[in-house]
């Protein structure tokens, strides 16, 4: 067939069959698995097929790696990526309490293998997820439960009924407790400081 083809179709036509071969363009050598194919993933890939990891409903992708910095209480790196902790929103480090929600992080996270289920990168490239220690201590909640971030509720509908319910309890008995920042008489929360107002909360259905 090649021989009859015009010289001018016969690269694009290879170039077909060799894509078609290696099983087409999508990402970087299995770099990303799952419903949304993202690239730049830290870490090691898996399978994810069923949404779910440690009984919790989450994104659908999933990698795993080790934490190696902990930049503040919602931001880490794992294998030289940056995640960003998603549903939880932590004290800035120029802030009050600051300091004390990157320390708390990192005790929980820092040398730690982790799982990370995500759906998505944020505007600065990074992986925007879940994670989760060896034992399945959910980091983005327990964040939450002691008093050292924010249930972001700006992002409340990316998350289920459930997950909502969840990080809403956790932060209503941090606060009962003052546990934290909440020990504080009037915190300033992150988006406050820095937008100098409140984002609008959605109605999720």
């Amino acid at each position: 067939m090649l021989e009859r083809m015009p010289l001018r179709f016969i690269a694009p036509f290879l170039l077909v069959l060799l894509l078609a071969a290696c099983g087409g363009g999508g990402g970087s050598g299995g770099a990303s698995t799952g419903a949304n194919d993202l690239t730049a993933s830290p870490g090691t890939a898996v399978p994810n097929a069923s949404s779910n990891l440690c009984g919790y409903e989450l994104g659908p992708n999933l990698i795993e790696g080790t934490v190696s910095k902990v930049h503040d209480g919602d931001t880490i790196t794992v294998n030289g990526s940056s995640i960003r902790l998603d549903s939880i929103d932590a004290p800035e480090l120029a802030q009050t309490y600051g300091a004390q929600s990157q320390a708390s992080l990192s005790r929980l996270l820092l040398g730690q293998t982790v799982r990370v289920a995500y759906s998505k990168l944020d505007q600065y490239g990074r992986v925007v997820g879940s994670v989760f220690t060896g034992n399945c201590q959910y980091a983005n909640l327990e964040q939450v439960a002691v008093g050292s971030a924010w249930f972001y509720r700006a992002y409340q509908c990316e998350i289920s009924a459930t997950g909502r319910d969840r990080f809403d309890s956790a932060e209503s008995s941090a606060k009962a407790a003052r546990l934290g920042l909440w020990a504080q008489a009037e915190p300033i929360a992150p988006w406050v400081f820095r937008n100098g107002s409140n984002p609008e909360i959605p109605s999720c259905p």
